[in-house]
């Protein structure tokens, strides 16, 4: 990661505020972001919430966590090669990155990378979270359509 100064040069420890350049790609306006933790709560929530409209889906919790990774896959360029990156950058600005559980929104919302605001989305994950789970225990089906039929045969 290059750090470059107004004057274009980096300071003794590599850190200069003005702008960050990462993989030589210009920051801009709509570059800046949330935190990745952001992310993740907001796409495992609102999957957690989709999930618990729709009855009787296998493996909700691992479907939660696919949902969160799914929030965070238009920050991928900064894992892809120098050639791809450029593209998946500009798709990162996009309105089309919405459909990740609404990423550019979240992106345009939180533009200082706000510690606060990822942990009272983290918070709400979590209230979320628990909300499904209670329902889940809470409204259980019926005793005997879970035990087979052989516990309730005479002998």
């Amino acid at each position: 990661m290059k750090t470059v100064s107004r004057n274009g040069l980096a300071d003794r420890r590599g850190y200069a505020p003005d702008r960050v350049l990462y993989r030589d790609i210009e920051p801009t306006a709509q570059s800046t972001m949330s935190l990745a933790i952001t992310h993740f709560a907001v796409g495992a929530a609102c999957t957690a919430v989709v999930l618990m409209l729709v009855p009787r889906v296998p493996f909700q919790r691992t479907l939660v966590v696919c949902g969160g990774i799914w929030a965070m896959l238009p920050d991928a360029w900064r894992f892809l090669p120098t050639s791809g990156a450029r593209y998946a950058h500009e798709f990162h600005a996009t309105p089309l990155a919405n459909v990740f559980w609404f990423h550019n929104a979240l992106d345009r919302a939180d533009v200082g990378d706000s510690q606060a605001t990822g942990v009272a989305l983290l918070a709400v994950f979590l209230l979320v979270t628990a909300t499904v789970e209670y329902r889940d225990y809470r409204t259980p089906e019926p005793v005997r359509e879970a035990l087979p039929d052989a516990v309730f045969e005479d002998d």
